[in-house]
């Protein structure tokens, strides 16, 4: 698999290997064998996590020859489950800000000996999730020296996403993310538009909240039954009260800015200025509308980006700053804090 190279990695990794060569000419008594070994040693750097209890390790390679396809692996103490790595593996990606593509796996027996490999079909969206730049969405260095990681940062962030996992579907959400990332300038805004939608519906339904509603259950009711009476009443041609009848069901659905506004108010996250533009621009492009400057869709699709970050912080509480990258420097701000204008 693909490991994020833009770190500093804390733990010690120590290799030793030993490659021997035989080499035979002639036949018979006049055979001559000729043996030769050479040995080759150093060490590198690894991430050391500890999640529910399992020990593993983020571990870029150490073979310089494969350094250019920034190959590595996790490695597990212990044998946790397939489910269980999948998880981990989604959630490590999200903390670090790179896709991590999986390969396969090799399992070990106690001794760490190899007794079976399963290789799979990558699914690397074309190649492109080589080819991404390392972007955190929350800072995850330690604070004395950058791009040195901090394990224990690290580790409580793909801790509390993991104990989320099942609730916000971050399986889901996780996939329509890297896509959103991935996504053309002209489209990008679309889809970060759409992976916020996603996001507030997975926790409205986790917590039951009905924020999608203008008016209370009782009051819609009585303001239905009044619409509906006049309907069957009044002479309408039968296509146009059909349709009306459809209308008048979603009278009482709020517009998703106003959904979005009231969930960042539950979760104590400000919107500002450039949220609000961004948030307009996306429904222009959902919407097959194509902005007269590139610049601007960059910079919109950024500010969306960031927007679900603090999101994803602020319903699972796995940071309480973010990284501004918005703005020039890349300041790292505290999560109720919206974006200022440039």
């Amino acid at each position: 698999m693909n490991i994020p190279d833009g770190y500093i990695w804390p733990e010690p990794v120590r290799f030793k290997s030993i490659e021997t060569s035989t080499k035979s000419v002639g036949a018979g008594e006049a055979e001559i064998q000729m043996n030769a070994s050479s040995e080759t040693g150093g060490g590198g750097l690894a991430l050391h996590l500890r999640i529910s209890g399992v020990d593993l390790y983020v571990m870029p390679s150490i073979d310089k020859s494969e350094r250019d396809k920034k190959p590595g692996q996790i490695v597990y103490r212990g044998c946790p489950s397939q489910e269980f790595r999948d998880k981990v593996r989604t959630c490590v990606s999200f903390v670090l800000g790179k896709p991590i593509v999986y390969l396969g796996h090799t399992e070990y027996c106690h001794d760490w000996q190899p007794t079976s490999m399963r290789s799979v079909d990558a699914l690397s969206f074309g190649g492109a999730a080589f080819k991404l730049p390392d972007l955190p969405p929350y800072p995850i260095s330690d604070p004395r020296y950058e791009n040195v990681l901090d394990p224990k940062r690290v580790a409580d962030m793909v801790e509390i996403l993991l104990k989320n996992f099942d609730a916000i579907k971050f399986n889901e959400v996780s996939w329509t993310y890297w896509h959103a990332v991935l996504a053309p300038i002209h489209a990008a805004a679309g889809q970060f538009g759409s992976l916020i939608e996603q996001l507030q519906n997975n926790y409205n339904k986790a917590t039951g909240a009905t924020r999608g509603k203008l008016l209370p259950e009782e009051t819609w009711n009585a303001l239905n039954s009044t619409i509906q009476c006049w309907l069957k009443t009044t002479q309408l041609e039968l296509d146009v009260r059909t349709i009306l009848e459809g209308k008048v069901s979603s009278l009482n659905q709020a517009p998703q800015n106003l959904i979005l506004e009231r969930l960042l108010d539950t979760l104590g996250l400000a919107i500002g200025e450039v949220e609000t533009k961004s948030w307009k621009h996306r429904n222009m492009s959902a919407h097959g509308g194509i902005s007269d400057s590139p610049i601007d869709a960059i910079l919109n699709s950024k500010i969306l980006k960031i927007l679900f970050h603090r999101m994803l912080a602020g319903i699972t509480k796995c940071s309480d700053r973010y990284i501004d990258y918005y703005n020039l420097r890349l300041p790292i701000r505290r999560l109720p804090e919206s974006v200022p204008r440039r």
